[in-house]
């Protein structure tokens, strides 16, 4: 195809262009990061950064299926998180190794969780 006509086919009404959820499920695949705003309760997607608003605590839930090399990014937005906790739901997997959920009480902190396998989970940093 010419230049032309690719820019003639980018702005053609119909041809009908990826939905949100396309484009995110594709990046994902890629492990592209991808930002999401929560302000609400929630389970994570892998290769995604959550800005958590902390006005109020929170609950986000680790995926039920993870492949080794997954990684989700938290970060406590409104440093706010000592007080209103951010808790991680481990989701039937392991987090560094134990059968336990996390709790993230670090204000205007960082956190990344990488999935290493079953035997220790999400690793989380």
């Amino acid at each position: 195809m010419t230049r032309a006509r690719d820019v003639a086919n980018v702005l053609s009404t119909s041809t009908a262009l990826a939905t949100d959820a396309e484009v995110t499920a594709t990046l994902a695949n890629y492990k592209v990061e991808v930002i999401t705003n929560v302000s609400s309760n929630i389970t994570m997607v892998a290769g995604r950064r959550y800005i958590v608003d902390t006005t109020s605590a929170r609950t986000i839930t680790l995926p039920a299926s993870a492949t080794a090399g997954d990684e989700i990014q938290i970060v406590d937005a409104s440093n706010n998180a000592q007080t209103n906790n951010i808790t991680v739901l481990r989701n039937s997997h392991k987090i560094n190794g134990v059968a336990d959920d996390a709790i993230i009480d670090t204000n205007g902190g960082f956190f990344i969780f990488i999935y290493t396998g079953s035997s220790y989970g999400w690793r989380f940093m």
